[in-house]
């Protein structure tokens, strides 16, 4: 019995070999077809098992697949897919002072900044004469509507703190032009859950941005809670429409580059594979040169897998929660489909300023369990549908399993939302 034992296991060790060889060796050939085998990288790693692949640790331009390594960061950071960042609203309607203290939240945009003033003249409040904000307090209400979301230009859309003039023109309604009370009236007509005023009105006489809380200690101060949607909304929109800004402010709001080389230092020893990551998005930047975003297939593929996995053993859910699936999430401007509805994956490309990149990375649903892959065609082959052909090789080797889920829906905003009193300071004394 037991040599029966070992000898099934040796055939089945003996199978997984041989399926490897056949998958390496098909994308060998196909990339040599494609005179792509010395600009490119492949590699991938079934359930459990080890990565293996061609030119696998071979540092390449990721681009866009970049956003998956933010996208893990995120979740790592802020407390799982469903954490929300809090904005804290302090008024004391004594001296009509309001200040604003942020959490370097880079997702406060447009609809958010509309509900703030609506609950606040739901509460009675609709003009103060000082309001301050805090160098942590954001805001970038055009952030989904970009037209500069699939820039190949260069990361340079990051938020910086607001300035007295921009908190006098957005919190004054008398400022706002027929657009602006358009989309308002829009945005109430559209929305049961959370509610907005009828009509809304703000009057502020005096700004200033402050790097403390003047209102802290003071008697008589009440203090609000304005949460964001959970992180995963903001996360699975960016990666299904790969939207650069949104990438870029959440890569800086949690410490750029020295802090993600230091989370994958310290939490997953992975000393050097930030060393040649700029940016959130994967977009360039420049210095005395250009400077482009860049791993090894090997190590994207072992962050993809590890985010998968504390997923799903931290907070019960999984990459199909983050990352678009292809042919079912299916929204305009979606970046990648295929009919087996099995794949969860990003997208990345690079073609400005003669610099050419087309690549592919996320998982695949199989009867064998998950197998994470990243395809990257840079240079020779990048143009020349590369990445199709060598995920069809990749796809031939297994039995594929469709994804059981409905079609992302993004809400910006939802009851949860709503702004929420915490605390009344008392007189001291």
């Amino acid at each position: 019995m037991k040599n029966w034992i070992i000898g099934i296991l040796f055939l089945l060790q003996a199978g997984t070999a041989i399926a490897d060889d056949q998958v390496l060796s098909g994308v060998r050939s196909q990339l040599q077809a494609l005179g792509a085998s010395k600009d490119s990288s492949f590699c991938y790693v079934v359930e459990g098992g080890e990565v293996r692949g061609i030119n696998a640790d071979q540092p390449v331009r990721i681009a866009s697949v970049m956003k998956t390594m933010t996208t893990f960061w995120a979740i790592e950071t802020l407390g799982g897919p469903n954490a929300r960042l809090t904005t804290k609203v302090y008024y004391r309607q004594a001296t009509g002072e309001m200040h604003i203290a942020g959490s370097n939240d880079p997702f406060f945009t447009r609809d958010r900044f509309y509900l703030l003033l609506s609950d606040l003249n739901r509460l009675g409040i609709k003009s103060v004469d000082r309001l301050t904000v805090d160098t942590n307090f954001r805001m970038n209400v055009e952030l989904f509507n970009s037209p500069f979301n699939h820039s190949e230009e260069h990361a340079d859309h990051t938020l910086s703190k607001m300035t007295k003039e921009e908190l006098l023109e957005l919190f004054n309604s008398s400022n706002w032009w027929g657009a602006r009370a358009g989309y308002y009236a829009n945005l109430r007509k559209n929305s049961s859950d959370p509610q907005f005023v009828p009509k809304l009105s703000f009057a502020v006489s005096r700004t200033n941005v402050l790097d403390h809380n003047p209102l802290a200690g003071q008697p008589g101060v009440m203090t609000f809670e304005l949460k964001s949607a959970p992180i995963k909304t903001y996360l699975k929109k960016m990666n299904i429409l790969s939207i650069n800004p949104v990438a870029d402010e959440l890569f800086f709001a949690l410490g750029g580059k020295a802090g993600f080389q230091k989370f994958l230092s310290e939490k997953y020893k992975m000393a050097n594979s930030a060393d040649d990551v700029e940016t959130g998005s994967g977009l360039p930047v420049f210095r005395a040169g250009r400077d482009d975003t860049s791993m090894s297939c090997a190590d994207v593929v072992r962050v993809i897998r590890r985010m998968d996995l504390d997923l799903e053993q931290k907070y019960n859910t999984d990459l199909a929660d983050v990352m678009m699936i292809s042919g079912v999430d299916t929204e305009p401007g979606a970046t990648f489909s295929d009919g087996s509805q099995s794949l969860i994956v990003k997208t990345g490309t690079l073609t400005a300023n003669g610099s050419v990149a087309k690549n592919l990375a996320g998982s695949m649903k199989t009867t064998e369990g998950e197998v994470y892959f990243g395809i990257f065609m840079n240079g020779r082959g990048a143009n020349s549908g590369g990445v199709r052909s060598v995920l069809a090789r990749l796809m031939s080797k297994y039995d594929k399993v469709a994804i059981k889920r409905s079609s992302f829906r993004f809400d910006q905003l939802d009851s949860e939302m709503q702004l929420r009193q915490t605390a009344v300071s008392m007189n001291r004394g």
